[in-house]
Order: C-alpha cells, then sequence, then structure tokens
C-alpha cells in the first residue's frame, strides 16, 4: 500500500515471469482502468515466455480520483504455444494506492447558492493587502487576524486592520453522508467533496479571514495557520464518508453558537441536502452557501477554472 497524489505521474513497474514448464505464446495484461491508467499500456500487446524467461516493463501511473482503491493488474490471460486453451486469472494481490487530494487555487470564488438567484462571494480577494491596510504583529492582536501571504512576503508577521462591520470568519460544513451510492460513485463524489472543502478552507485563511470548518461532531477546527491547514489535508486523506450524521441538528447547534453576521458555507452531495424549510430557516439570521458537488463534474468546474 502507498500514497500517491492525484493526477500525478508515478513510476510503475510489472514483471511478468514464466514459472512453470509450459511456453506461452500469447500472454495478455489487463489493468484497472475504473480510477487509474498506466500509461502507454497498449503497447505492451502480446507476450510470449519461454519456461523461466520473464519480462520487466517500466510504465507510469496515472490515478484520477483521490481515495483509496486497487490500481494497476487486474487481470492476466495466458494462452498455451498449440493454442488450445485460454485462462484469464485475476491478481491474487492486487495494490492498493491511497490518493492524496489536490488544493486547487482559484484566482476568485464566486458561486450561485442553491435556493438564492443572487451571487454569494467571499470579500477581499487581493493576494497582498495595501500597507495601509495591514500592520505588524505586536502582542495582543488577535492571531487569528494573521494575513499569511502578506506575512511571508514581508517575512514578519502582519495582522490585517479590521473594521467593526467587517466580516472576518467563515465557517465550512461537510455533510460527509453519500446516501445509496455504490463504489464507483461514492469515489467520485467524495474526491470532489475533498477538494471542494480543502479549497474553500485554504482560500479563506490565505485571504486573511478564519476559517471554522466542521466535518462532523468529531471535528470542529480553527484553520488560520498552514500548520493548522496541514492537519485538515492529512485527516481529509482517509476521511470516513458515508456514515450516518445529524447535519439536521448540527446545523441548528452551529447557527445557535456563531453570531449572525458569520456566513455558512455548507459543501453536500445531492444525495443528502436536507429540507428547504431547515435551509430557510437558517438563512433568515445568516447568509448560507450551498454548493452540491452531484451538480458538478468536478472540482474546478465548481471554481470555474479549466483542467
Amino acid at each position: 500500500e502507498r500514497r500517491v497524489t492525484k493526477r500525478e505521474f508515478v513510476p510503475y513497474r510489472l514483471m511478468v515471469n514464466n514459472e512453470s514448464f509450459m511456453a506461452y505464446r500469447d500472454v495478455r495484461v489487463h489493468f484497472s482502468t475504473d480510477f487509474s491508467e498506466v500509461l502507454s499500456a497498449g503497447d505492451i500487446g502480446c507476450i510470449g515466455l519461454e519456461p523461466g524467461e520473464g519480462l520487466d516493463i517500466h510504465k507510469e501511473l496515472f490515478c484520477k480520483y483521490a481515495g483509496t482503491y486497487f490500481v494497476g493488474v487486474d487481470t492476466i490471460e495466458i494462452m498455451d504455444y498449440f493454442k488450445i486453451f485460454r485462462i484469464r486469472f485475476m491478481m491474487p494481490q492486487k495494490m492498493k494506492v491511497t490518493v492524496k487530494p489536490r488544493v486547487l487555487n482559484p484566482e476568485n470564488i464566486n458561486f450561485l447558492t442553491e435556493e438564492e438567484s443572487h451571487n454569494s462571494s467571499i470579500r477581499g480577494k487581493s493576494e497582498y493587502q495595501l500597507d495601509n491596510e495591514v500592520h505588524k504583529y505586536y502582542p495582543g492582536d488577535n492571531k487569528r487576524h494573521i494575513h499569511w501571504k502578506n506575512s511571508a512576503k514581508r517575512q514578519e508577521l502582519m495582522v490585517r486592520n479590521r473594521t467593526a462591520e467587517e466580516i472576518t470568519e467563515y465557517v465550512v460544513i461537510m455533510d460527509g453522508s453519500m446516501g445509496k451510492l455504490d463504489f464507483t460513485e461514492k469515489i467520485i463524489c467524495c474526491d470532489k467533496m475533498r477538494e471542494v472543502v480543502l479549497t474553500l478552507v485554504h482560500y479563506i485563511y490565505c485571504s486573511g479571514y478564519y476559517a471554522m470548518t466542521v466535518l462532523d461532531r468529531n471535528y470542529e477546527r480553527e484553520i488560520c495557520s498552514e500548520r493548522d491547514f496541514n492537519e485538515l489535508y492529512d485527516r481529509m486523506i482517509d476521511y470516513g464518508f458515508g456514515q450516518e450524521k445529524n447535519l439536521k441538528e448540527r446545523l441548528y447547534s452551529l447557527n445557535n453558537t456563531y453570531e449572525e453576521n458569520v456566513p455558512f458555507i455548507l459543501v453536500t452531495s445531492g444525495h443528502s441536502l436536507l429540507e428547504s424549510c431547515v435551509m430557510e430557516e437558517i438563512r433568515e439570521c445568516r447568509s448560507v452557501s450551498v454548493i452540491n458537488v452531484d451538480l458538478h463534474d468536478s472540482a474546478e468546474e465548481i471554481f470555474h477554472m479549466e483542467k
């Protein structure tokens, strides 16, 4: 078992050996193709192997989705020298990989909410704040207001100036229940959920805001530094989707916890969307944006990015 990153090319080595006393005229290797590809696998063709003979093949593996699944060789089909019989063998030990999600870098995040006709966007999109919008960090300043991109650029901690009416934080809530999906549908849906949540949170805190992230009742963390984000990223790699979660009660609890000027961003799938009355009730006192990943083919499409 190994870990790779989605859509990155990684070395893949295949060794085919004939350890029997018979010669095989035609050996065909069939690869798993649902979630991954072995590049140039088609040029392997038919392999002829004499007794004791082997072949060492070096290719590259390309994984399409984040998650944990089997890749590489699925079955091997052999035919004897006289073309009398053909047998297909399932691989007794398939290669399992854990594919890590990507964090996208959109220029701007501007998405349409599920029930509203107006656009909801995160304010303060400039990569660096102007000199009169930030000041050097002094003991007593709120560390949640540190602007990390400015700090990295100037090699010292810089804090964003705030006004009383300005939004200072966002709450990103992930609905991880998958409904009745088969394995393939679940892999694709979870892949989009991971990338959307990680991209949102990363974008929010890099823009100088405080990002509270809620995955389930056991995980509610503030993300305001690279270290916080890396901990969230590691958790998302192996996160167990599809568990029963009482999202309705959790949303009510969060609604009573945070001030009314704090916007909510709910990332969910069409298999578990809440009744509109629940969302409308919460929207009466705050801004709530819903991202339904099932309405889009990829996270790039949600953030209006080209693949």
